[in-house]
């Protein structure tokens, strides 16, 4: 009997453990099994009796093998092989996924060409496609995707399963993964993302012990029956528990004299082959683990059937496994072994045979195989033609967007440029390619890939060796983008105008139009509109790609939004978006239709803006789950979101925004939101959480306006008016630099607003003014005045009314007139909460016009509005107003009520602030202490973490959503675990459900 045949022996409650996935993945709802063990436990033999009792149910298994050999690795590689097998026997699942989707998964299923994409945004579009046909292929029966030896699986695919196990959730497809649980040669990265999947709410873990020794036992009279019983109780204690142990030593021919190391043991068979077998074995183990039989022939120099004699020989002792086309190791120790006992001379001499068999096959000419070509010539000297098989192997990453690989790639190239013989000369003859050429595609792969510091360090090297202007230009903006990347904007912007002046009188239009393209993208970032659409035009002017003068375009079109040209700005990106969803690029569909969101918004209601982000969603859509990597589009989305009153979806969004966006500026964006939806809500801590823990990274992002007009906000309704004055006060000096008008008449609406408020809570009549304070608010309502009348936009028309209106209340001349036609102004727009404050300041008003039953109309509009909004800030407000002039509402007990604001600290003092007229004037509101209102006696921000718990999300994600590090996540979840009396996160996660954490 072949070694390992027969059933599984003492695997019975794992394999009940993976059956789970047959009735999970039945159901429709996706499951994560996780296989762990030490070499030789039995995983993947557990995995491959698994996968056939899932196709006898009547599912689909394939299953994908990660190299163990660094020359054999590629991007994507048990990808490639899990594609090979879905479409061998689904020919027509291309045709069950849009042409978007299977444009993105072409270049890794048949090498065709890459799409013209890059960057992140691309990277996540083949995850997503991947995600999107495996979805595909489940629709026809119940899919099981493998993934074997995951720890020593290359970056690509380790972000693939991170992405999939997280996002196919509606489709009958489950994951199986099989990795060592100690050694072996874990990455750093595999670690984190087997830890990852693990935290996920639908993952079974399933380690894989040692086995009994009655178990072991078992297993060796399976495979020698007639073993003696002392022989079988020696080998039952050298094999320890290991059932492939096992399986092997009751195979010796001689197990009185059993060896020491397990090396031995499995190469002692190789001394009673013929003589080929020791090469077979080694040039196997520096091919990679599982190869190609005519390749492995043809770098022995022998035909197939001499290969298949002296393989077969290798299958009997349970060495080889083989196929109609592949030789393989049996078990991953086996090829360890090999590896610790060749000698140097011996590999270095399997190594040319490999180059030389890999040239005659084509390989040179196949970019796939460049990075293992060049380790097979390094290895044996011939390092100027590794130069360019690196190259070849660095760019096929970046085609199929595995840009981890290609960084991985563009060092290995970089390192061998130095070490080719004659110098750099010779290796750029050999890669037919400049080293400045190679430093530009090396920076563009580590920023497309998130590693901003390699990448910039990568540019200053380059920049100190550019001596020809050309070549500096190409690296200014290089660097440039990785500096805006980094949103590091202003050094970004410096950079551009450097390469921009150094290529304006080049030949290259095309170059230089591209500088002038993302000059401008960058200037209309920062603000600048007006410059920005200058240079816009001049890239349009200038641009012989198609690509450069759209981006151009909806940089135009997007300044002229800024400008207040908002309808001739949605005219302009409607006009671009045919040619941009002809083209198929998934960067332009994003900035088109993102920008088209800011301009509908601009001219129209929020949902305007909703309709144009449903519209951009569903086109995302064609693309597979790309949605959350849509940061234009999803912050857009969530900013139209909050100004509708629908808080909790814009939670939601940009909870899930922020966790695509990763550490970019759109990230920070959504934060502010986030932290608007709490302070509009009165949850004064988190909000304050969200922004302290944000302001640090803000740079000098445009965001960080955003972040100061939640601060004032925030100071305003928590009666510090001095505080919300002060901060927009600053604010207004950078604003001025801008020319987005919009944020200019925010920030006076904000100030006034507060001049009001201070003024009215000095205590002074309204004939009794403070000189000082009046005239800060004169000059505010002056240039509101100005930069309104600059503007014909509803949104400005509703801006400039509240400017108006607070200017007024500030002198103690306001109307309830004028806010009810600011309230109509922001019903027209769409805007639940701003009109709710409007009638609120409408029936304060009238109540000092005395009109006391017009006035409790207005105030119970205002409250309703507000508690139907969770506005707990702005309810207050209202039942202040109504207290102080005795108004009863509602009769007592029949109002519906909102949870007090909580206090927030003050910056200037450690005694809490009254959330504003939530209590007569001078009474101090009342707050519950940290543990009062919250189940188990969590804090405020355990809440916060056990809430996002509940909904699967890990450290990083958790992190990423509230601002803090991964080390205080832990520290947050562990002290949860502890307060709850609970062992995991599971179990965490399902008590949660029992809780109201949304109120909590």
């Amino acid at each position: 009997m072949p070694p390992g045949a027969g059933t599984l022996i003492e695997r019975e409650a794992e394999m009940s453990q993976l059956l789970s996935l047959v009735r999970s993945g039945g159901s429709g709802d996706a499951t994560v099994a996780i296989v762990t063990g030490e070499p030789g436990a039995g995983k993947s033999r557990l995995a491959a009796e698994f996968a056939a009792e899932f196709e006898r149910r009547g599912g689909v298994a394939v299953t994908g093998w990660c190299a163990p050999v660094s020359s054999s690795r590629v991007a994507f590689g048990p990808i490639l092989g899990i594609l090979a097998q879905l479409l061998a026997r689904r020919p027509d699942l291309p045709d069950s996924v849009t042409d978007e989707v299977w444009s993105s998964l072409r270049p890794l299923a048949d090498g065709s060409a890459p799409t013209t994409d890059t960057g992140p945004l691309a990277t996540t579009r083949v995850l997503a496609a991947i995600v999107e046909l495996m979805s595909a292929a489940s629709e026809t029966a119940p899919l099981l995707v493998v993934v074997e030896d995951a720890h020593w699986a290359d970056p690509a695919t380790l972000d693939a399963l991170s992405f999939a196990a997280r996002l196919i959730d509606t489709h009958p497809v489950s994951l199986l993964v099989t990795a060592r649980s100690t050694g072996g040669g874990r990455s750093s990265q595999s670690r984190r993302v087997l830890t990852e999947l693990r935290r996920l709410p639908r993952t079974v873990d399933v380690p894989l012990g040692p086995l009994s020794d009655a178990g072991t036992r078992a297993i060796v009279e399976r495979e020698a029956p007639r073993i003696a019983d002392d022989l079988a109780a020696r080998v039952v204690d050298l094999a320890d528990g290991n059932p492939f142990y096992a399986q092997l030593l009751a195979h010796q021919p001689h197990p009185d004299r059993l060896p020491r190391e397990i090396g031995d043991l499995l190469l002692g068979a190789v001394g009673r082959q013929a003589s080929g077998a020791r090469d077979l074995l080694i040039q196997l183990r520096v091919l990679g683990d599982r190869s190609d039989a005519r390749l492995l022939a043809d770098a022995l120099g022998v035909d197939l059937d001499a290969l298949t004699s002296v393989a077969a020989a290798l299958v009997d002792e349970g060495l080889l496994v083989t196929d109609r086309s592949s030789v393989a190791f049996r078990h991953a120790l086996v090829g360890e072994a090999v590896d610790d006992d060749i000698l140097p001379s011996e590999r270095a001499l399997a190594h040319a045979r490999a180059a030389d068999a890999l040239l005659r096959s084509g390989a040179a000419e196949s970019p796939e195989r460049g990075v293992e070509l060049a380790e097979h010539l390094l290895a044996c000297g011939r390092t100027a033609e590794a130069v360019a098989a690196a190259l070849r192997g660095a760019r096929h990453a970046v085609d199929v967007l595995a840009f981890a690989d290609a960084c991985e790639n563009y060092d290995a190239v970089l390192r061998l440029w130095s070490l080719a013989g004659g110098g750099a000369g010779s290796a750029s003859a050999a890669a037919d390619v400049d080293l400045t050429t190679v430093f530009l595609e090396a920076i563009d792969a580590n920023r497309w890939a998130g590693r901003l510091d390699r990448a910039r360090a990568l540019a200053a090297e380059a920049r100190a060796r550019a001596l020809v202007p050309v070549e500096r230009a190409r690296l200014e903006h290089s660097h440039a983008r990785v500096m805006a990347a980094s949103g590091r904007l202003r050094d970004a912007l410096g950079m551009l105008r450097v390469a921009e002046s150094l290529t304006s009188g080049d030949t290259d239009r095309e170059r230089h139009s591209a500088i002038l393209a993302s000059l401008a993208q960058t200037e209309m970032t920062l603000g600048e509109a007006r410059a920005a659409a200058t240079t816009a035009d001049r890239a349009i002017a200038e641009a012989g790609d198609d690509v450069v003068a759209l981006h151009a375009g909806i940089t135009r079109a997007a300044c002229r939004a800024q400008l207040g040209e908002a309808a001739a700005a949605v005219d302009d990106l409607r006009a671009l978006l045919p040619e941009v969803r002809r083209r198929g690029d998934l960067e332009l569909v994003i900035r088109c239709y993102g920008n088209l969101a800011f301009a509908t918004g601009v001219a129209g209601r929020p949902s305007d803006v909703l309709r144009v982000s449903d519209e951009a969603i569903e086109v995302c859509r064609l693309y597979g789950p790309v949605t959350s990597a849509a940061s234009t589009i999803v912050s857009n989305y969530c900013t139209a979101l909050v100004a509708a009153g629908r808080w909790e979806e814009a939670r939601q969004v940009a909870t899930t925004g922020i966790e695509g966006a990763g550490g970019s500026p759109a990230a920070l964006f959504l934060a502010t939101q986030l932290a608007q939806v709490a302070a509009l809500r009165g949850d004064w801590q988190s909000a304050s959480a969200i922004l302290d823990e944000a302001r640090p990274r803000i740079g000098d992002s445009p965001y960080a306006f955003e972040l100061a007009f939640v601060d004032a906000e925030i100071a305003a309704w928590t009666e510090r008016p001095a505080d919300a004055i002060r901060i927009i006060g600053e604010t207004l000096d950078d604003l001025d630099e801008q020319e987005d008008q919009l944020l200019v008449l925010d920030a006076c609406r904000i100030a006034l607003r507060a001049s009001a408020d201070a003024l009215q809570h000095s205590g002074r009549s309204a004939t009794v003014t403070d000189a000082r304070g009046s005239a800060a608010a004169r000059e505010l309502h002056d240039k509101a005045r100005r930069v309104a009348g600059s503007l014909r936009t509803p949104l400005a028309a509703a801006a400039s009314a509240a400017c108006d209106a607070e200017s007024d209340r500030a002198r103690g001349r306001d109307t309830s007139e004028a806010w009810h036609a600011l309230a109509a102004l922001e019903r027209d727009l769409g805007r639940p909460f701003d009109e709710a404050y409007a009638l609120a300041r409408a029936g304060a008003c009238e109540v000092h016009e005395l009109y006391t039953q017009r006035a409790r109309d207005t105030l119970l509009d205002a409250r309703r509005r507000a508690v139907d909004l969770g506005a707990a800030p702005l309810a207050a407000l209202v039942d202040a107003v109504a207290r102080r002039a005795s108004i009863l509402l509602m009769p007592e007990g029949s109002a519906p009520s909102l949870a007090a604001p909580a206090a927030v600290p003050s910056p200037t003092t450690s005694a809490p602030v009254a959330a504003p007229e939530a209590a007569p004037h001078g009474t101090a509101a009342q707050s519950a202490g940290p543990g009062d209102e919250h189940p188990g006696g969590l804090t405020r921000r355990e809440v916060q973490v056990l809430r996002l718990v509940a909904a699967g999300a890990t450290n990083r994600s958790i992190g990423q959503a509230l601002f803090i590090s991964d080390r205080t996540v832990a520290v947050h979840v562990g002290n949860i675990l502890a307060k709850l009396g609970v062992a995991n996160r599971t179990e965490a996660a399902h008590l949660a459900r029992g809780f109201d954490l949304e109120r909590a």
